[in-house]
């Protein structure tokens, strides 16, 4: 294969198509496999999201602060493909837009949509594959024939970011439109600015990057700052007063471009930008509240700090990204030493981005390996830069026998993990047994393998599953998926299966055993396994009328173990088809409210009141986080509600008498919440 070859137009044609193919199969390899728990929920809103388009007089809101725009468009292009395809899907379409929210323990919701669902991942799949052809035909301008060869190859077969691409999720069309973007404004020479069309296209891409994920705002800091290196290298050829108009015009047309796209896919940044600063806001008090621990090198801690991506680098990257990286460095040093020859400005913008985007992700208290996947697949172009450096001047029997040896470490890695590319681990840094003692691995895979089992197994349609995992279970499960907190040791039927995973190493006997990496997750039947204690609910049987809006049945409450929550539960009986918010609150002795939660009047899977059938018992849950510094006191727990137009609801008791404006459930004492 010479270089006259490989940069023939029609090689270049057919391996585009061959690229695209072989990313698009192997990014289809989860489907039907397992579900991640985050999925069905980006599935929901981008339900909500083709409602909102369709809808004339709405303007389209994202339902998360993320904000996964671009993920929503294409999930609401799937869900629109489906109804054109099979028009039946059109009656969960419409029961889905009725759900407020999704919650994730409503195990109907996530095997009713989970057809619709693989549609959303096919089109996050094609989309993935295509940019992988598009990141072949960068990089074949910026760094040459032989790197682009081998770095589509690599991106093709990768199986973390296979693995992400092929999710209807965020991180994986962050990650693509990041390196797009980046691919088009790194010159691939120091004495050259890109040109307006590069510019043009880079703002295009900037701003999908953010629509797809808030850490893509790293570009609005890397791309001007990337222009201006490349500028101030570039005086020693040029007038600085030339430069800079040049530079100025070409960041003016990147900002535009990115500006217009922003608000072409997003028009609430023009026509209801308050609306969408209050999404944001309250996704992010949300996402503080919701911090828990992360596994670290074997014990769990509150925020492992910038460490924890570059180790979680090393394990995601595959053996053939490993080997390159070194060439690639040994390469670089060596010419630098002896002939004092510069890099390519890829192998120093491309560092220059993963040490600013992993900055920008270690600031939050969330880290998961997941976020980095655009640092993964600038490390794997770096990587094929180094074998093509290595390849290139060689004879053509040597490079045909580099390129084989390449192509095969990257197949056999690919293929060992096509089952569950999540599960990926660099051979090189220990493989998957080093990593599970490392970080946290797995995204739903064994929940989901555990509960095709159970519901293979006779009986299962009339059977109930209780799992702390609901949304990757319930799909696999054709018999009724609860959460495992909901499990009672006297509601436990002989068919019933209880699944719970490896945390303590004790598992009583199961019937079966799923074991995916360092992961394993236990079957148990008709019984609540000997080291597993229930925790109730505190019941307060209750019937309190508001007015002539809804009847309040019951009440029950739970405090969390680390005493940084409660959750409230509720049965309602509706009195008419109409809409509320309750308000759940802590009074402390002062009589003043210390911790405050408001939601609509909503069952537990988020279908609105208005909604519910006349006199039929609805269940619901509210949660209140608990804030470090609540100092140990007895609470009383509150409830109140109004109706749709804010109006404060009276208690009635049941001779019909008036008794307050809400009503106490319990009183709780509270202890100090545990530090995070």
């Amino acid at each position: 294969m010479t270089r006259s070859t490989l940069s023939g137009r029609k090689f270049t044609a057919l391996y585009a198509v061959f690229l695209f193919v072989l990313a698009l199969v192997y990014r289809l390899s989860p489907i039907g496999r397992y579900v991640t728990p985050d999925e069905t929920a980006w599935l929901h809103r981008s339900i909500l999201w083709r409602a909102a388009l369709l809808d004339s007089g709405v303007v389209a809101l994202p339902q998360v602060g993320h904000p996964g725009v671009t993920t929503t468009w294409l999930g609401a292009l799937a869900v629109q493909i489906k109804l054109w395809l099979t028009p039946a899907s059109a009656a969960d379409v419409a029961w889905a837009r009725e759900l407020i929210w999704l919650t994730p323990d409503y195990g109907e919701a996530f095997q009713r949509l989970f057809p619709l669902l693989q549609f959303g991942r096919i089109t996050i799949a094609v989309v993935t594959s295509l940019s992988v052809v598009a990141i072949f035909l960068l990089v074949r301008r910026k760094l040459g024939v032989m790197a682009a060869v081998i770095g589509g190859f690599m991106l093709a077969l990768d199986p973390f970011a296979a693995g992400l691409s092929g999710l209807l999720h965020t991180d994986a069309l962050l990650a693509t439109f990041a390196v797009i973007t980046i691919l088009l404004v790194v010159p691939a020479q120091w004495d050259a600015l890109p040109s307006r069309r590069a510019m043009l296209l880079c703002g295009v891409f900037t701003a999908l990057a953010v629509l797809s994920k808030l850490p893509g705002a790293t570009l609005l800091l890397f791309v001007p700052l990337c222009l201006l290196i490349t500028a101030l290298i570039g005086l020693r050829s040029r007038l600085w007063q030339s430069q800079a108009r040049v530079v100025i015009g070409r960041g003016a047309l990147w900002l535009a471009a990115a500006a217009v796209t922003a608000i072409l896919l997003l028009p609430a940044l023009i026509f209801a930008p308050g609306e969408l600063r209050a999404v944001i806001e309250r996704s992010t008090s949300l996402e503080v509240a919701l911090v828990s621990q992360t596994f670290f090198f074997g014990r769990n801690t509150p925020n492992p700090g910038l460490l924890f991506y570059p180790v979680a680098a090393a394990f995601r990257i595959s053996p053939a990204t490993t080997i390159g990286l070194a060439l690639l460095v040994i390469l670089s040093v060596g010419n630098w030493m002896r002939d004092k020859i510069a890099p390519r400005p890829f192998v120093i913008f491309a560092p220059l981005f993963i040490v600013l985007f992993t900055i920008s992700l270690s600031v939050s208290e969330r880290v998961f390996d997941r976020y980095m996947l655009p640092n993964l697949l600038l490390l794997i172009l770096l990587a094929a830069l180094g074998w093509a450096l290595i390849i290139a001047p060689r004879s053509l029997c040597r490079q045909r026998l580099l390129l084989a040896a390449v192509a095969l470490l990257t197949v056999a890695f690919a293929v060992v993990n096509w089952h569950y590319p999540l599960y990926a681990a660099n051979w090189l840094a220990g493989g998957r047994q080093t990593v599970a003692k490392t970080i946290p691995t797995g995204w739903g895979e064994t929940a989901s393998a555990a509960a095709r089992w159970a519901g293979e197994q006779t009986g299962a349609a009339n059977a109930t599953l209780f799992t702390a995992d609901v949304p990757s279970a319930a799909p696999f499960f054709p018999g009724e998926t609860i959460r495992l907190d909901e499990m009672r040791v006297g509601e436990i039927e002989p068919n019933d299966f209880v699944m719970l995973p490896d945390d303590e190493g004790d598992f009583s006997s199961p019937v079966h055993l799923v074991t995916i990496g360092g992961d394993r997750m236990a079957v148990y039947t008709g019984m609540m396994p000997d080291h597993i204690e229930a925790s109730p609910l505190q019941l307060q049987p209750l019937s309190k009328r508001f007015d002539t809006l809804a009847q309040l049945e019951w009440a029950g409450w739970r405090l969390a173990e680390a005493g940084d929550k409660v959750t409230v539960r509720a049965g309602w009986i509706p009195l008419q088809s109409a809409d509320g918010v309750v308000q759940i609150s802590l009074v402390g002795p002062d009589g003043a409210h210390r911790v405050r939660v408001e939601q609509p009047l909503a069952n537990r899977a988020g279908l609105p009141s208005r909604a519910w059938s006349e006199g039929e018992l609805q269940s619901a849950e509210y949660t209140l986080h608990l804030p470090p510094d609540l100092p140990p006191a007895a609470y009383d727990l509150t409830m109140t509600l109004f109706d749709s137009e804010g109006a404060l609801q009276g208690v009635f008791r049941a001779d019909g008498s008036f008794e307050d404006t809400f009503v106490r459930l319990d009183t709780l004492f509270l202890p100090a919440p545990e530090p995070r």
